[in-house]
């Protein structure tokens, strides 16, 4: 008995000692997503911003919360910035941007779907492009690098600077 104890409170230990270790890594994904994208809003022309410029992040609270910290001090052309929650296509028809972090690949498929005719850059962590995602992550190797499918954003009507194109892999 006195050997289950002390084996259940090892366990405990490592778990608590690698889950924020894991949580962290998780959140400088984030974080580096978020910078990302702020340089995505920088390097498009917008024409579908009303009072602020709305960014949608679905189904991550870790993702909502780095986003929000992220942008919280920043502006575009004098626009504040709101992230939002979302967890349907209702709530993101009110976003410039939608950020898809992994999870429920089906309802993330689903979710593209229903914004495809929607002017709204749709933002995938793994690479969605050929379900209908704007811009999707990629890790080539240790290097974040972004795939950007240019036949999207100009259905989307958004015109993406060339500068933003050529740090990318353009498909389309």
């Amino acid at each position: 008995m006195k050997r289950i104890i002390i084996t259940s409170t090892l366990i405990g230990f490592v778990f608590c000692t690698i889950s924020p270790g894991i949580l962290k890594a998780q959140m400088s994904v984030y974080k580096l997503h978020s910078l990302f994208v702020y340089n995505f809003v920088k390097n498009i022309k917008w024409e579908n911003v009303g009072e602020e410029f709305v960014i949608g992040i679905y189904g991550k609270p870790e993702a909502f919360s780095e986003f929000d910290h992220n942008f919280s001090n920043k502006n575009f052309n004098g626009k504040k910035f709101n992230i939002k929650n979302i967890s349907n296509a209702s709530d993101a028809k009110s976003c410039q941007i939608v950020y898809l972090p992994k999870t429920n690949l089906n309802k993330t498929k689903a979710l593209i779907t229903a914004l495809e005719d929607q002017r709204i850059l749709v933002v995938t962590e793994e690479d969605l492009i050929a379900d209908g995602a704007s811009i999707s992550f990629e890790l080539v190797g240790s290097k974040l690098n972004f795939i950007i499918n240019k036949s999207k954003t100009d259905q989307q009507g958004l015109k993406v600077s060339s500068s933003l194109l050529a740090l990318g892999t353009v498909i389309g």
